[in-house]
């Protein structure tokens, strides 16, 4: 899908949605909970962008993701990961992780630390599809904490051809690349020119060129626009999504009209009794504590005919 038209947008933090229960706050930069079509509000690739606070002993219990490139980013605390294919990590701040569901996985995330130890977890998640479904699930982890002193962007994880030899983790969507930046006061970097761009002040305070003074939780939605320079006006942490494809509907075929597909989908998630009830409860907005967004994951995204069906009969096309 070419881009025709550029366009800056900012997003207060404030504006997204927010969803609370006894041990999570979720600020969500798009919807997230209680949402069937995620594409429907994705911007470029980005899908998901929580920015999470998970209370001590706490966590998502074991839930199913497929066909999804998950990109997991602490700012505080540690999470405790485990999943099916048997990989475990501890990520903790200035680590690179990304889990590729691919053909289908299980996972649990928690926060590290006990109910002793009263520290809190605070991290943001980000989710795009794999430019290819139905591979094998991966993961992948790596200490990058070194790399982020120098003031610079630092390319995090990306599929993008260029970055082969040059990006900590892969993930896998070849139009697709995750940056970070760290600056002190005074020091800035340049936003990549890309067709999609998603800038996210995950804390401190920057100028940003043509748009002012963001703080921490505020962000910028760019279409067919890039190189402005980011300053930070105190301790500051960017984190940057660059993007080279969307999800556009093919202008003819059996998949134009999703309608029927998607509730088709819905209909059997609704026959198996106990996707009835996870559905139902998603339905009436209560999120179940043992599972919270795991068990929203599994029926917005996998079960209950959620962005599959876009995979299928969306396009992403080229936006270079």
């Amino acid at each position: 899908m070419a881009v025709s038209e550029a366009a800056v947008r900012v997003v207060p933090g404030p504006e997204r949605g927010h969803w609370w229960n006894e041990w999570l706050d979720s600020k969500q930069s798009f919807p997230a909970t209680g949402n069937f079509d995620l594409v429907a509000n994705a911007h470029g690739l980005l899908m998901i962008h929580n920015e999470d606070v998970v209370d001590p002993g706490e966590g998502f219990d074991t839930h199913q993701h497929r066909d999804m490139e998950i990109v997991t980013w602490v700012l505080e605390g540690t999470v405790v990961h485990q999943d099916s294919a048997g990989h475990s990590g501890l990520i903790h701040p200035g680590m690179a992780q990304r889990m590729s569901a691919g053909t289908g996985i299980l996972h649990s995330e928690r926060n590290g630390a006990g109910r002793a130890e009263r520290e809190r977890l605070h991290v943001v998640q980000m989710w795009v599809p794999p430019h290819e479904p139905g591979v094998t699930p991966g993961y992948q982890e790596l200490d990058i904490a070194a790399e982020l002193t120098g003031n610079s962007l630092f390319t995090v994880a990306s599929g993008l051809p260029r970055d082969r030899d040059r990006t900590a983790i892969t993930i896998g969507n070849k139009y697709a690349a995750f940056h970070v930046a760290r600056l002190e006061p005074g020091h800035s970097v340049l936003i990549p020119d890309a067709p999609f761009g998603h800038v996210f002040v995950a804390r401190g305070s920057v100028e940003f060129e043509g748009s002012g003074v963001l703080t921490q939780g505020d962000a910028v939605r760019l279409t067919a626009s890039g190189g402005h320079r980011v300053t930070a006006v105190e301790p500051s942490e960017l984190l940057v999504w660059e993007m080279h494809a969307s999800f556009a509907r093919p202008p003819s075929g059996p998949c134009t009209d999703r309608s029927d597909r998607v509730e088709n989908a819905r209909q059997t998630h609704r026959d198996t009794p106990e996707r009835s009830k996870l559905c139902a409860r998603r339905r009436r907005g209560c999120l179940v504590r043992s599972s919270s967004l795991g068990e929203l994951n599994v029926c917005s995204g996998t079960l209950c005919g959620g962005w599959r069906w876009n995979v299928a009969c969306l396009a992403m096309g080229k936006g270079y």
